[in-house]
């Protein structure tokens, strides 16, 4: 067997080897494709690509809104304060009709009232009340049914300036009585001149018919609405409706 025989022969075993694996797609084919089925084989331009790339995007759930009320906030400066217990009324016996019949202002409500009581008398009673405990801090004062002196308007003018710092309501007189313009006319300014004391008109309120047969006096009607207006001036709430007032 000749040497170009025997070569010839080894050269076309190898074609055919080589033939079997690019069939099988175990060798790339020419012209830079590749075998379906084959890893693909990374370039320079390919990584370049893959490396700027965005990353995929997860599509962002939908929104959710919650919607939530706030409360509304009272204004502190317009709101009203709270009603403090403790009403001390020093009276005659106009006011002492209303603690005989048990109208209160709540806890605390102290009566001190008697019958042909003065004006004069005033000074000593919110002492007394002074030395007994701390002094309420509403107070309520309805003197000048039983008479009225000269003095008086002093007297009065000087238990307000006392009374700095406390509420205090004064009741003017509602009599036929020689002194009562002159009363009224005491009470009315000394409210006027002082921030801390309120007036209750009594006098233009208390009408025939809601007084008793002395004039002087009111009936239960009467008392019902005297005590309302008492409430309104300290800032108390009365339970229950007004009382029907016949006309």
């Amino acid at each position: 067997m000749s040497a170009r025989w025997m070569i010839g022969t080894v050269l076309t075993g190898v074609l055919v080897a080589l033939g079997l694996l690019a069939g099988q797609g175990r060798l790339p084919v020419s012209g830079g494709g590749n075998h379906a089925g084959a890893d693909p084989v990374p370039t320079e331009a390919t990584l370049r690509r893959e490396s700027t790339a965005p990353p995929p995007t997860t599509p962002k759930p939908e929104p959710t809104f919650v919607t939530t009320t706030t409360p509304a906030i009272p204004l502190s400066s317009t709101a009203e304060a709270p009603f403090e217990p403790g009403v001390l009324i020093i009276g005659d016996s106009v006011l002492e009709g209303m603690g005989i019949l048990g109208m209160t202002f709540g806890p605390g409500t102290e009566y001190d009232t008697a019958v042909s009581r003065s004006i004069l008398d005033l000074p000593e009673r919110i002492e007394n009340w002074r030395n007994a405990g701390p002094l309420s801090h509403r107070i309520v004062i309805h003197l000048g049914t039983n008479g009225w002196l000269p003095a008086a308007d002093t007297l009065l003018e000087d238990v307000m300036d006392d009374l700095d710092g406390h509420r205090v309501v004064l009741v003017d007189v509602a009599v036929d009585r020689p002194w009562t313009a002159a009363a009224n006319q005491a009470i009315r300014a000394t409210a006027a001149r002082h921030d801390h004391v309120d007036l209750v008109d009594w006098q233009h309120t208390a009408r025939p018919e809601l007084l008793r047969a002395d004039e002087v006096h009111p009936n239960l009607e009467g008392f019902d609405v005297l005590y309302r207006l008492v409430a309104d001036a300290v800032g108390y709430t009365p339970p229950g409706p007004p009382a029907t007032v016949v006309s």
